[in-house]
């Protein structure tokens, strides 16, 4: 029984101690699940924070970190894991401690963010064991500091502990046009300091950057001594130096050199008194390699680093003037290889010899752009001109002309024809160049005026082409004559006319034999500007008209046995046709030929303009209506030789199409409807579908389609549209099937509207 009882008693205590120590297990289990659901908890809270410090660093490129020095104002968010986790939100206090529960003040303002949380896990450590501590920024502190100076945005700027002085100047918006570029000046506690602008922005060495604190003053100081660097540097611009800078120093703050660097043939240009300046030949890889050295001399201020390339000493030929690369160097231009564009200003290799001897001006073009060849051997005329883009539509081409520095040095200036190369295609004017020739093609615009040459010449390649020259001062008709290239086999010299606009408009047409000029037997004409000279076709060396209008096709010519037209152009852009004039004919005969070619003829009227012998031009007004329509012959005039027939242009014309008889342009007549003009078409076909007609009609909204039923219209069953100006009337077929194909096909109309538009 004792033993029973002892052995009881032994199983209670081990029942009890078993159940301490589940307890215990129970207990230290849900301590560590209760510790990790709270690490759990105060991880992404600090992540967050950490997140918006980030966020409000990353505007400068800085996202906070262990290194962040504290300072008043920050909020911080400590959490303390011991056994439980505990989130603390504090601030440093003005007087740059941290007020936190269990430990009192704790000085944080100065350290970084890793010295600080070191510091509470040194002091947690005496209260807590298997204590772990960390400590986020979740609020950065603002201060007020200001910026002077050259700037454009001068005052006070509330910025935080991650902006720096460049980052000040960038927010301000920059600096003034006269303001320094390399350097500002940091105000603080009474003392001062330079910050190298051009070496943290440019070169982006942010080390000689500054991070602002409060009370800071940024001043931004007038620009200073600057110098120049241009050519085969890989940053040429300008580059402000100090009193005493080297040549080393700003080359290299240049980039140092490319490797097309002509090293031996760099020069320093600087400005003297009286507007002069100094060529100071130099070894940029000398100065580089010894700085300090002879080559690495002292600059000045306005002084100018030339470094050229080594294909600038490379035999070269240039070209100048009219040539489309030239003309577009606006657009987008892409330059065959060693092609170099040469702008005014552009310096050149000075003379070999002397150190202070000048460089050499660019021989013909000190004034003008110009494209610099490389020369090679065969390289010709119309090689040259081909690299350029060829001439544009305004160049003198038989005005051009070349300089060429001869052996001995004198300079010779060769007139070239380019028309007989270009347009004639004589391969004996395709000259072979010399290095250095200077190939220049004037512009129209470099003479008094423009003369055209029109007809029967051979600078007018085919009929109805006009060719345009420079006119000079006493320049006459066969002096034009001969520049065009003189008359082809065809052109009839004695019967050439001068057409010229005075100072009204009004043309002046002046007939000349210049067979006879050329003869000696005839006075010969001096040109003014805007006179158009025509050396007719011998085919029309007999009695012949002027027909003006909008019809003209070369249908026309030889549309009558013994006739004949040719096409010719007006200087003010009109069109007409000579024709050759029978005994007899009147206006009806020229009409009618002309009535398939007339959509925009007014079919009213037409006007007859002729000379009397007094000079005053006629003008006799033919009513078509009454001749054609009517059949009035009496209002029918017999044509003149030298007559010009004039048919009006219609301004508002109205289009029907589709199956129609005669589809076409009619005039728009004020009150006419639909129908009418159904009937001016001539009706509709077998194959019209009347009942699906369409109506196209511009309005301010766009353009508007509606449906027309012709069988109702006709029987009064529907109204019956006027028409107004532009409108269109389709008439489908029968078998088209559904809007889409109707669409389609309205579609193909539109462009009626512009074909027959006035111009």
């Amino acid at each position: 029984m004792q033993f029973t009882s002892s052995h009881g008693f032994r199983s209670a205590v081990s029942g009890f101690i078993l159940a301490l120590i589940g307890a215990a297990l129970w207990a230290g289990q849900a301590l560590g699940q209760e510790v990790e659901e709270a690490t759990a908890e105060v991880a992404p809270l600090a992540k967050r924070a950490q997140d918006r410090v980030i966020a409000m660093g990353s505007r400068l490129g800085q996202p906070l970190g262990p290194d962040y020095r504290l300072g008043p104002g920050d909020e911080l968010s400590v959490a303390v894991v011991a056994g439980t986790a505990k989130l603390i939100h504090a601030a440093v206090t003005l007087t740059g401690d941290v007020p936190l529960e269990f430990l009192g003040a704790v000085p944080a303002a100065g350290l970084t963010l890793q010295e600080f949380t070191d510091e509470l896990q040194r002091l947690y450590d005496r209260l807590y064991t298997d204590v772990e501590v960390k400590v986020s920024v979740t609020g950065i502190r603002l201060f007020r500091v200001y910026l002077a100076g050259l700037t454009n945005s001068p005052g006070s700027y509330v910025v935080d502990p991650l902006t720096r002085v460049s980052d000040l100047v960038t927010l301000s918006g920059g600096t003034q046009s006269a303001a320094s570029k390399r350097w500002a000046i940091l105000r603080r506690g009474g003392e001062e300091q330079r910050i190298d602008l051009e070496r943290v922005i440019v070169f982006g060495e942010a080390e000689h950057d500054v991070a602002l604190e409060p009370g800071d003053q940024v001043i931004i100081p007038p620009r200073g001594s600057a110098v120049t660097v241009s050519g085969e540097v890989v940053r040429p611009g300008q580059y402000e130096v100090e009193p005493g800078e080297r040549l080393s120093s700003v080359l290299r703050r240049a980039g140092e050199l490319q490797a097309t660097a002509a090293v031996e043939r760099a020069y320093i240009e600087r400005p003297e008194n009286g507007g002069d300046f100094r060529h100071i030949r130099t070894n940029v890889a000398s100065a580089l390699g010894e700085p300090g050295g002879a080559a690495d001399m002292p600059l000045a201020d306005g002084d100018t680093i030339h470094v050229p390339s080594m294909r600038s000493f490379q035999p070269k030929v240039y070209v100048a003037g009219e040539v489309k690369l030239l003309q577009t160097m606006g657009a987008s231009q892409t330059l065959q290889p060693g092609v170099e564009l040469i702008r005014p200003g552009t310096p050149a290799e000075p003379a070999a010899g002397e150190e202070d001897s000048p460089p050499r001006a660019e021989r013909g073009f000190p004034m003008e752009p110009a494209l610099r060849v490389p020369m090679r051997e065969g390289l010709t005329l119309a090689d040259v001109i081909d690299i350029a883009g060829r001439p544009t539509a305004d160049a003198a081409l038989r005005e051009a002309t070349l300089t060429r520095v001869d052996a001995d040095g004198s300079i010779e200036f060769v007139p070239i024809d380019l028309y007989v190369l270009l347009v004639e295609g004589d391969a004996a004017a395709n000259i072979r160049l010399q290095a250095g020739d200077f190939l220049r093609i004037p512009s129209l615009e470099d003479y008094i005026g423009r003369v055209t040459v029109a007809g029967e010449v051979k600078a007018a390649v085919t009929v109805g082409r006009r060719s345009v020259f420079g006119l000079r001062e006493g320049m006459t008709a066969s002096e034009l004559l001969r520049y065009a290239g003189g008359a082809t086999e065809r052109g009839a010299l004695s019967h050439a006319e001068v057409t010229r606009v005075g100072a009204d408009d009004r043309r002046e047409i002046h007939r000349l034999d210049l067979y006879a000029v050329l003869r000696g037997d005839a006075e010969d004409l001096v040109l003014q500007d805007r006179d158009e000279l025509l050396v007719p076709d011998l085919s029309v060396c007999q009695p012949t008209i002027r027909i003006i209008g909008p019809f003209l096709t070369q249908d026309l010519a030889g549309a009558r046995d013994g006739g004949g037209a040719e096409a010719a152009a007006l200087p003010m852009g009109d069109t007409y046709l000579v024709y050759a004039l029978r005994e007899g004919e009147r206006v009806s005969d020229v009409v009618a030929r002309t009535t398939p070619q007339l959509p925009r003829a007014d079919r009213g009227l037409a006007v007859v303009r002729r000379r009397r012998p007094d000079g005053v031009v006629e003008r006799i007004e033919v009513d078509l209506y009454r001749l054609r329509v009517q059949g009035d012959a009496s209002v029918d005039v017999e044509l003149q030789d030298g007559d010009t027939l004039v048919l009006a242009q219609i301004r508002d014309l109205v289009y029907v199409q589709g199956e129609v008889a005669q589809p076409g342009a009619f005039p728009l007549i004020a009150g006419r409807t639909v129908m009418d003009y159904i009937g001016l078409a001539g009706g509709t076909t077998r194959r019209a579908r009347e009942t699906e007609a369409k109506l196209r009609r511009q309005t301010p909204e766009g353009i508007q389609t509606q449906r027309v039923n012709l069988v109702r219209v006709a029987k009064g069953g529907a109204p019956d549209a006027e028409m107004q100006a532009g409108d269109i009337i389709y008439v489908p077929a029968a078998h088209i099937q559904g809007i889409e194909d109707v669409t389609r096909l309205l579609g193909t109309v539109t462009g009626l509207r512009f074909l027959f538009a006035p111009n």
